[in-house]
């Protein structure tokens, strides 16, 4: 459901992503940013959760599969931000404190500091800033059998 608005001119609605088109964006920003510690992603969403499953390179001969549950929210500033909900390493889960002193390595492999994304870390949660949807302001975000976003996309600021 979307319509197209007058100012700013652009488009505003509810855009729904199933699972696999999750999984084909994150696979393809993965190959972007030649992330070679990430194989064989697998994505599911369920309760509102993101359940992403994917083979961790640790070293470069240790290979561990990892499962990460995911939500994500908006701030009271309109930033993604993704709660880290629960991670298992070798089907065992890791406690919070442990995720959270480990995270800063994680967020380096999935966000490669390239200068492309404004990306920060705090209690637990990684923080996509607003200024990455340059010409998109999300209003809400929901999982349920997918990824379902409410946003207005101003299209002179993309184009």
């Amino acid at each position: 459901e979307v319509e197209i608005t007058d100012n700013p001119v652009g488009l505003k609605g509810d855009f729904f992503a199933p699972d696999e088109a999750i999984v084909k964006s994150l696979n393809y920003f993965l190959e972007e940013t030649k992330n070679n510690k990430m194989k064989n992603l697998n994505i599911r969403s369920e309760d509102g959760v993101l359940n992403i499953k994917v083979d961790y390179k640790v070293t470069t001969t240790i290979t561990t599969p990892i499962e990460v549950k995911i939500k994500p929210t908006l701030n009271e500033t309109k930033d993604l931000v993704i709660n880290i909900e629960e991670v298992r390493f070798l089907d065992l889960k890791i406690s919070k404190w442990i995720v959270n002193l480990a995270l800063d390595n994680f967020i380096e492999d999935w966000f490669p500091d390239n200068g492309n994304l404004n990306v920060g870390f705090n209690e637990g949660n990684v923080i996509i800033y607003k200024d990455n949807f340059n010409g998109g302001e999300i209003n809400s975000i929901s999982l349920e059998n997918g990824l379902e976003i409410e946003m207005i996309i101003d299209l002179e600021k993309v184009l």
